[in-house]
């Protein structure tokens, strides 16, 4: 004779929330975030168009688009950093240096900055010297892990 299968009950479990909540939400990394999800919005688009500007292109109106909202993101970030009146936290240099990163990287075709890009590059220069100034004298001249 076979077994009769036990029914089992569950018991609901209480889970931590994942989404964080207002005060620890960071605007920088979000303007990071929305910046390189752009930029990769871009790039595949000009991939999946063969590299033609006939639907991605920075031109066309899919792809003015997609840098129109990078472009954005970058005056943001900008706009923060002058606003700014107390040092970035390790995870929004974090965010800023991946941002810098796809930047300076790009598609390998730009040689010419816009302003944005240029003013972005200052702010994010100034707060890299002010983080490690900072950092440095916090840890009394000696490198330590984050």
């Amino acid at each position: 004779m076979a077994k009769k299968a036990e029914k089992r009950v569950s018991t609901p479990r209480k889970t931590a929330s994942k989404k964080p909540k207002e005060s620890e939400r960071s605007e920088v990394i979000e303007q990071c975030v929305i910046y390189l999800q752009a930029t990769a919005a871009y790039e595949a688009g000009c991939s999946a168009d063969n590299d033609y500007t006939t639907h991605a292109g920075a031109a066309a109106p899919l792809g003015k688009e997609v840098l129109d909202r990078a472009k954005n993101a970058l005056g943001k970030l900008a706009a923060l950093s002058a606003d700014r009146d107390k040092l970035l936290s390790f995870d929004e240099m974090r965010a800023k240096s991946t941002a810098f990163k796809a930047l300076m990287l790009g598609d390998g075709h730009h040689s010419v900055l816009e302003d944005e890009q240029i003013d972005f590059l200052q702010s994010f220069a100034k707060e890299l010297v002010e983080y490690f100034r900072t950092e440095r004298h916090a840890s009394g001249g000696q490198p330590h892990d984050q």
